[in-house]
């Protein structure tokens, strides 16, 4: 992949438009969640919370301030905008350089809905149809591109999967997780069609 300049990978610009406050955000964030969660079917819930994330980056009423946006170098970037206090569900921005990639994971039994504010991300889900100890068998399912203004959701078991940035430009998405992930388990590649399971242990980014 060739190397990106300075002004590509720090780039945000997309946030300068918008002049709603991080405040009017969460506010936003409280009202959307409590809605979406008022449905009795969980299924409804998630849809519900997905339309809404869509329909704000469509007017434009999403903002993060820039230092939620910086890219990490070495990893991809995940901090913390948002905490429902009735409810635990928390919403973390994640900044993806090009080439940046989370390895096969799963979410600890907690749903997300995933909204894209900027660039294209795409996941790849993955069926777990076997174990044995500490080591599973996946079978890889249909790869989904997101692109900017998209959202999408995964619900336990099928939470497993793979996401990354393809694209040649800096990504931000906006998850929204059912409950605070301190940790979650990865999936390491053995080179014989099977996984060791690792315990990972998550850190928010400064």
């Amino acid at each position: 992949m060739e190397r990106q300049s300075e002004a590509a990978i720090n780039s945000c610009a997309f946030v300068v438009h918008f002049d709603t406050s991080l405040a009017n955000l969460k506010s936003n964030l409280e009202l959307w969640i409590g809605e979406a969660l008022a449905a009795a079917d969980p299924l409804t819930r998630l849809s519900l919370l997905c339309g809404a994330l869509e329909a704000a980056i469509s007017r434009g009423g999403i903002v993060l301030p820039h230092r939620l946006c910086a890219v990490q170098r070495d990893h991809y970037a995940r901090r913390l905008v948002y905490e429902d206090p009735k409810t635990g569900i928390s919403v973390l921005a994640m900044v993806w350089a090009p080439g940046q990639t989370t390895p096969l994971h799963d979410h600890s039994g907690q749903w997300v809905v995933e909204a894209v504010l900027a660039g294209e991300i795409e996941t790849v889900p993955f069926e777990m149809v076997g174990h044995k100890g500490e080591e599973y068998q996946f079978h890889s399912r249909p790869t989904e591109l997101m692109r900017m203004g998209s959202a999408s959701y995964l619900m336990p078991p099928f939470e497993h999967h793979v996401t990354r940035n393809v694209s040649q430009q800096v990504a931000i998405t906006l998850n929204i997780y059912g409950g605070e992930m301190p940790a979650c388990n990865i999936f390491l590649p053995t080179g014989f069609g099977t996984f060791l399971r690792q315990r990972r242990t998550l850190s928010y980014s400064v």
